[in-house]
């Protein structure tokens, strides 16, 4: 018999023990005895663990949950607001991605932001800053994108911006990554409407 476990801590009871080499999972299994009529062995229980080493070289399972529903946003004049969507593909802006679909740490996904009721009056939508953090009360942040272009301490391996600020879709190439002692990560932007094009100039 197979069981398969996500190595997610805290997880049915999973703990990470961490050292300068490796890291390891750890749980016990419960196989609980039969009692028909009666009991008449004990139940029996297993510690087990698995083990990696650093830097990880096997694929985290991890889980994109998008936000269902937009966010509005108030337009130039203060009596229009547009609705705006945050979407994940894990192709080329065909297929969203679905709560059931597994990702792991170094996969390529690509993220969009959307605007589809703005009226083409010479307004673009354009991304300014997009950051990280664990949680959404959480003080901790990671710059992705800053002033419409990659953060610098961001490689064009990690983070590739495809359109930004030329229509009312703003697209990026990506890789999926994990922040370290957490178990989620939550995407945010800063959008800005501009009147024309306001595509950043970003340095290689």
């Amino acid at each position: 018999m197979t069981l398969h476990r996500p190595l997610v801590t805290s997880d049915c009871n999973t703990e990470a023990a961490v050292n300068s080499s490796h890291v390891t999972y750890s749980n016990q299994l419960y196989i609980f005895a039969k009692m028909f009529p009666t009991q008449i062995v004990n139940d029996f229980v297993m510690n087990i663990s698995c083990t990696f080493p650093l830097p990880l070289n096997v694929s985290l399972n991890v889980t994109v949950h998008t936000v269902a529903g937009p966010t509005e946003i108030n337009g130039p004049s203060a009596n229009v607001s547009y609705s705006i969507y945050i979407i994940d593909y894990p192709d080329e802006f065909v297929t969203t991605l679905s709560h059931s679909d597994p990702l792991n740490v170094e996969d390529s996904i690509r993220i969009a932001v959307k605007m589809p009721d703005l009226v083409a009056n010479n307004l673009n939508l354009k991304v300014v800053n997009i950051y990280a953090s664990p949680t959404e009360s959480s003080s901790t942040q990671y710059n992705l994108l800053q002033d419409g272009c990659p953060a610098g301490n961001i490689s064009a391996a990690q983070l590739t911006v495809e359109s930004n600020g030329v229509g009312n879709e703003v697209r990026f190439a990506t890789k999926v990554f994990q922040i370290t002692n957490s178990n989620t990560a939550r995407l945010s932007a800063k959008v800005a409407l501009c009147v024309g094009d306001c595509n950043s100039t970003c340095s290689p």
